[in-house]
């Protein structure tokens, strides 16, 4: 009895703190609670469309801006990201897994400058083997090994500046996506959670070396982007539009951290639908194509390579293509994510990338419109579901087996 009255009391009082008692009417001139986000529109989204074509410039060689993040996709990066290159830090130490499609490319790795004696690019691995989803996944070696590039930052006091990470890239012609994957493994423990990092992408200057931005007088190689890492324990892909040809550093800055660490550095061609419709299999896949899935169709997961021996068929979820519930919706949706690839690169527009194509996306879904499509844009977008998981380690499965396969004929 006493119990029950001492929590009536208290929702009393709860009520009379928040200006009323429970269960009394909310009083003439007493705020609402805040209205909920309306539904986006059609004519929302055409208008985000045209103030993207018309933020949309000309890319030159050596331009550059932030495109966006990706805190979901985690270490199952293979036929998201790296489709044309891809550098694994590390992973056959104190060399590198390089998986590439296009051999123009090149990527580099050097440290900067602080106080104390010169430091060189540490070579670390972590774990050699481990199921950590957070790890990426290498098909070289069939399973996921944690390793990275490290600054030895370490090795200096938090109060002193750098030694930094300076990541050289060249690219050839064209529009690019350069992402950079960074997971703070051991980031729950010591001083590894304070972390926290300024990433730069610089135009690299002929004639000028990384000393040349420490020195007095105007900093060389001057920023076209800079974004911030921390808070990284699950993994972060973080994202540049580069084009070329041209080169650039990526300064990845100490920040006063206990020191700089990147596991991996991986380029697309941008609009990145133009690599998921290419029908050449990745490398290391043994021939196995891994492109976005219809949902429409009734297809099964072996279809995708072949087969494991003994391996149970697995039907994915059949879908009906279901008619487009509201067409102006559907159109507008589409429109504004073929604007969004019309202004890939472009530096004006490329930091509204992921916000409009999401909005874009969840409008097609209530719009209907039709599921290869969705299936796209999701895919571009990583917005993975747990079958999406299940087809991933399937395939790197089937992909495995056949490679193993083929080496013991």
């Amino acid at each position: 009895m006493g119990r029950s009255l001492g929590i009536a009391l208290a929702l009393v009082s709860c009520g009379a703190l928040f200006g009323r008692a429970v269960g009394a009417p909310v009083p003439d001139g007493f705020p609402a609670f805040p209205a909920p986000a309306a539904p986006t529109t059609a004519e929302d989204l055409r208008a985000r469309a045209a103030r993207v074509l018309a933020l949309a410039r000309p890319v030159t060689p050596g331009s550059g801006g932030v495109l966006g993040e990706d805190w979901i996709t985690q270490g199952d990066w293979i036929g998201r990201y790296g489709r044309r290159y891809t550098v694994l830090c590390a992973t056959r130490a104190p060399l590198n897994h390089v998986i590439e499609m296009d051999q123009r490319f090149k990527v580099g790795c050097a440290t900067g400058v602080s106080a104390g004696p010169p430091e060189r690019v540490r070579r670390w691995v972590e774990w050699l083997r481990t199921e950590d989803h957070r790890v990426l996944y290498n098909p070289i070696l069939g399973y996921r090994r944690e390793a990275e590039w490290d600054d030895h930052g370490e090795s200096r006091p938090l109060s002193v500046m750098g030694p930094d990470l300076w990541v050289s890239v060249h690219v050839p012609d064209g529009m690019y996506r350069l992402s950079l994957y960074f997971m703070n493994k051991d980031g729950h423990t010591d001083m590894n959670r304070y972390r926290d990092y300024i990433v730069e992408l610089r135009l690299k200057e002929p004639g000028k070396a990384i000393q040349d931005t420490y020195g007095p007088g105007p900093p060389a190689m001057p920023v076209l982007a800079r974004t911030r890492v921390q808070n990284f324990w699950s993994g972060v892909y973080k994202q540049f539009v580069v084009a070329g040809p041209a080169d650039y550093y990526v300064k990845i800055d100490r920040n006063y951290s206990l020191n700089v660490i990147l596991q991996s550095v991986m380029l697309d061609k941008l609009p990145t639908a133009e690599d998921l419709r290419n029908p050449m299999p990745l490398p290391w896949l043994c021939g196995i194509h891994y492109p976005p899935l219809d949902p429409s169709s009734v297809v099964t997961i072996e279809s995708r390579g072949v087969p494991r021996p003994g391996a149970k068929p697995r039907r994915a979820r059949p879908v009906k293509a279901a008619p487009v519930r509201d067409r102006p919706l559907a159109d507008a949706a589409t429109a504004l994510w073929n604007a969004m690839d019309a202004a890939s690169g472009s530096p004006d527009a490329s930091h509204l990338d992921r916000e409009n194509r999401v909005l874009a996306w969840r409008a097609g879904v209530v719009a209907g419109v039709p599921g290869p499509t969705l299936s796209m844009w999701r895919w571009q977008l990583c917005a993975w579901s747990d079958d999406d998981r299940s087809e991933f380690r399937e395939v790197m499965a089937n992909a495995r087996d056949a490679l193993l396969r083929s080496r013991a004929k």
